[in-house]
């Protein structure tokens, strides 16, 4: 695909259709990864693994713990479950998401990041809310006076950049108190959000009032076009929109529809779009100077979905792919790769090679604690597999005197998948609000788990690419051995970290299948691994593919904050309590 001339400086309110916009822009994927500082939930002390309650019953010393919680701030867009799958990789350690695009979804993103971003703005209003600090790794690297810690941050550095760093704010700066280190972070966010450094809290919080007053109006004139106005002496007949409040969110079903069908019907009710994108229709009036350009409620809900879908391009120029033809009702589909841990089994251990639904077995929206094995989940999502426990979830590691949360990809869990703090943040924000919900209608999200590496034409150019992302070895400690930091750390940075990590993941199954199966790491491509395909809804092996090489997709920044909510502790494994635990942002 062509490279994009398209710069992220460009105005956002250029107009184009989605499928033009993304089309001219660049396929090269990238996902969501890096450690982060935290501060750990307070636990009473002393608190050992004999403390703790039997399996099954209720934790008693863990109760009077407090709750430090995790807040996703990135930017993706949320997808209903028939339009999301996620394919799970054991050799390569990798989860990719996919995610289908609707025309809807793209002209309705700048709202959706405005309601995600207001939702976290509203909740630090109160006194109640207080944010943890944001660490940059590399002054911590600088500061660091022992060398051992100093070398393992600066290899956590390479995936460690927050989405919402910038030169126009200093996100890692000390403040006087910890109202204006909100003020602060609260814009950051919302900059990184409309690609607009000037932006502030105020006109965005405006910006979002003008989007919600342009649906409603549009969805009054749809209403009414489809209901026009009796004749005089007959009964008026009900609009179909059981509420259009100025400057209230549209969520009902019914003004919903209406805006939809606002949104289908230009020709009934403006002029459409010209090529050029102007809005003009100008009118001239008798006097000397015309008249000033009319825009009617269509017009400018077809404006303000133009200027979406702009957005929505210029925050996914790498991972989205242009797709009309395969998905009814879709334009494209996003791609996610995340770095994962497996058992330390091995890729043929538990769960098998299958496809089911993820959640069927339930999930835990904010899981911080294991009363089995003594581990701290760090209030993050649990979102089981299967019956047994297997389950997605936070990283676990920690590395000691830093408080860093950061994963460590390697086969080393008791059989869950584990993933970085941000991305298992963000597969959550990937599924419906209303996951819980739609668990008990056994509505899960399809989930296909393979041994061997993730083989996918993901962009579309006519080449199937194995799967793999650009998150390595972060090592539990770093030797130095009498040499330099520099020196020490160079196996942990990129290009070499990838060899290496290429070499220890594939090389000991060379020649494990009837095909004679081989990597060369030089080049990065496989010869005879499995060929899989979807029997009516069953895994099954097709063959053997002769060649395919690795596609290493890029890494993207920190997407998480983590804060505290005064007077709140732990109630049980799940942490719902107070105004505004983790689930309470999972909407919209």
């Amino acid at each position: 695909m062509k490279k994009s001339n398209l710069s992220l400086t460009q105005s956002r309110f250029a107009v184009g259709s989605l499928l033009t916009s993304l089309l001219t822009l660049s396929a090269v994927a990238s996902a969501g990864i890096g450690p982060i500082f935290h501060e750990r939930t307070q636990l009473p002390a002393p608190l050992t693994a004999t403390g703790l309650a039997s399996e099954g019953t209720e934790p008693i010393v863990i109760q009077d713990a407090t709750v430090g919680r995790y807040l996703y701030v990135g930017d993706a867009p949320r997808f209903k479950s028939e339009n999301l799958s996620l394919t799970v990789s054991k050799m390569s350690l990798t989860l990719r998401a996919q995610g289908w695009v609707t025309q809807d979804m793209a002209n309705d993103y700048e709202y959706f990041l405005l309601q995600r971003w207001k939702k976290i703005h509203d909740a630090f209003q109160t006194s109640r809310m207080r944010m943890i600090k944001l660490n940059d790794f590399n002054k911590a690297a600088e500061k660091e006076k022992d060398r051992n810690q100093r070398a393992w941050l600066k290899v956590a550095a390479q995936y460690a950049k927050h989405i919402i760093e910038s030169e126009q704010i200093d996100i890692y700066a000390a403040e006087a108190n910890f109202s204006e280190y909100k003020e602060k972070i609260l814009t950051a966010i919302v900059q990184s959000y409309l690609k607009d450094p000037t932006i502030t809290q105020e006109q965005a919080l405006n910006r979002l009032a003008s989007l919600t007053q342009v649906r409603n109006d549009a969805a009054a004139a749809a209403a009414a076009a489809a209901n026009p106005a009796p004749a005089p002496g007959a009964s008026a007949s009900p609009a179909p929109i059981s509420a259009v409040n100025s400057g209230a969110p549209l969520n009902t079903p019914s003004s919903t529809a209406a805006l939809n069908a606002a949104s289908s019907a230009a020709s009934l009710i403006g002029p459409p779009l010209p090529p050029d994108g102007v809005l003009s229709a100008q009118v001239s009036a008798p006097s000397v100077e015309p008249a000033a350009p009319v825009q009617t409620a269509q017009e400018k809900l077809l404006l303000t979905q133009k200027e979406s879908q702009v957005l929505f391009a210029q925050h996914f120029p790498d991972i989205f792919t242009p797709d009309t033809e395969t998905r009814d009702g879709a334009v494209g589909y996003l791609t996610f790769v995340f770095p994962i841990a497996a058992t330390v089994k091995g890729p043929m251990d538990e769960p098998g090679e299958q496809i089911k639904g993820i959640g069927d077995e339930g999930s835990i929206e904010s899981r911080w604690w294991s009363n089995i094995w003594g581990d701290e989940f760090g209030g993050m999502p649990f979102l089981q597999i299967n019956d047994a426990g297997v389950a997605f979830h936070g990283p676990i590691s920690n590395k000691e005197g830093l408080d860093v949360w950061y994963l460590k990809r390697d086969y080393v869990s008791h059989g869950c998948f584990r993933m970085d703090s941000s991305d298992v943040m963000e597969l959550r924000a990937l599924l419906p609000a209303n996951f819980g919900e739609l668990l008990k209608k056994k509505k899960g999200v399809k989930i296909t788990i393979l041994e061997w590496p993730d083989v996918t034409d993901w962009d579309q150019d006519g080449k199937p690419d194995a799967i793999d992302v650009k998150y390595y070895k972060v090592p539990t400690w770093v030797e130095l051995r009498g040499r330099t930091v520099d020196q020490s750390i160079a196996e942990y940075m990129m290009p070499k970290a990838q060899k290496s990590f290429w070499l220890k993941q594939y090389k000991e199954y060379n020649g494990w299948l009837k095909s004679k199966n081989k990597f060369d790491a030089e080049t990065g491509t496989f010869y005879g691994i499995p060929k899989y395909i979807e029997k009516s809804g069953k895994l099954a092996r097709d063959g053997y593919r002769d060649e395919v090489r690795i596609h290493s997709f890029e890494y993207r920044g920190n997407r998480v904050l983590q804060y505290r909510e005064a007077n709140i502790k732990l109630e049980w494994f799940d942490d719902d309590s107070g105004k505004f635990p983790p689930a309470y942002f999972n909407t919209p």
